[in-house]
């Protein structure tokens, strides 16, 4: 588990939530929204991998006496097991705060992190394939002595460009 790299006192951390959730203090939203993104980030961490994969955090509230997160779980039965957990829950997420954070859980949509690769860095993309509209005409003429329609002829023309153009790169 991550331990909370700025220690602040619990009445510093409720004073800036609870400003946050009225949106009088943009830069206190903006450190709440930073902590809760670490912690749906690591949220295996906190929650243990048998629970991690069956819930995800889906709210946070912050009145003037305490911090409130709910936690969705995917079902009925994995609430009555999650429940067991919830007193190790809150133990990690309000060290991770720095106050003590109530835990709620409820049966709901749990929308899981994605996993999917990032796009490749520019300097590992293929560039486009530029074609020279003369080149183009002049295989497309080349289509049409054989009876293709001028439109058919063109689109043909281009296949054939764009397919030479790639086996030269590939060579």
């Amino acid at each position: 588990m991550r331990k909370h790299k700025d220690p602040a006192s619990a009445a510093e951390v409720m004073n800036r939530a609870a400003s946050a959730s009225r949106g009088t203090d943009n830069w206190a939203q903006i450190a709440i929204s930073l902590k809760l993104s670490e912690l749906a980030e690591n949220w295996q961490s906190f929650a243990g991998p048998a629970l991690a994969r069956k819930s995800m955090p889906s709210s946070f509230s912050c009145g003037k006496e305490e911090m409130t997160l709910t936690v969705n779980v995917t079902d009925h039965a994995v609430l009555t097991s999650a429940r067991f957990r919830t007193a190790q829950l809150r133990r990690n997420v309000s060290a991770f705060f720095g106050t003590d954070v109530k835990i709620e859980m409820k049966v709901g949509a749990v929308k899981y992190l994605s996993h999917a690769k990032p796009p490749l860095p520019a300097y590992k993309r293929r560039a486009p394939i530029v074609l020279n509209e003369d080149d183009i005409r002049d295989e497309s003429e080349k289509f049409k002595t054989f009876g293709v329609s001028s439109d058919l002829a063109d689109k043909m023309a281009r296949v054939k460009l764009s397919l030479e153009k790639i086996i030269q790169r590939r060579q």
